[in-house]
């Protein structure tokens, strides 16, 4: 394991939504841009260098990753000015996540709590709350 601590050397008077990329090998941290932060990485193959990196937002949406919602998604990510990036999204579930084994009083409960999470997930679809609360 290597750890890095990075601290700004003085105050920049950078905009708020300044983002900090640290790379060593194929482990890469992004973080928002801070006054010290502290990364760990896992030993990387005898690496000497890392690469930093500064990235500013310029855009953003909510998007839907809910795999039992079928079909591709287009999502609009206003750029500034008269700007815009559309994007497909294709979200599917992986194979080999199965559910685990469980004892009649475990199904139980979580027979109980599945049906209260399907209340709030369709109360929450309905609604299109989580495109707000996302942002």
């Amino acid at each position: 394991m290597v750890e890095v601590r990075l601290d700004t050397a003085a105050e920049l008077g950078l905009p708020g939504d300044c983002y900090l990329s640290l790379r060593i090998g194929d482990a890469q941290k992004l973080s928002r841009l801070s006054a010290s932060r502290t990364y760990i990485f896992p030993k990387g193959a005898d690496r000497r260098y890392g690469k930093i990196e500064v990235f500013q937002r310029i855009g953003s949406c909510g998007v839907d990753v809910d795999p039992d919602n079928k079909g591709s998604r287009q999502v609009s990510i206003g750029l500034g000015g008269a700007s815009e990036l559309r994007l497909n999204v294709a979200v599917e579930a992986r194979a080999g996540a199965g559910p685990k084994t469980t004892t009649t009083a475990q199904s139980a409960e979580a027979t109980a709590k599945n049906a209260r999470a399907a209340g709030a997930k369709d109360y929450i679809s309905k609604t299109g709350i989580e495109f707000y609360l996302a942002e």
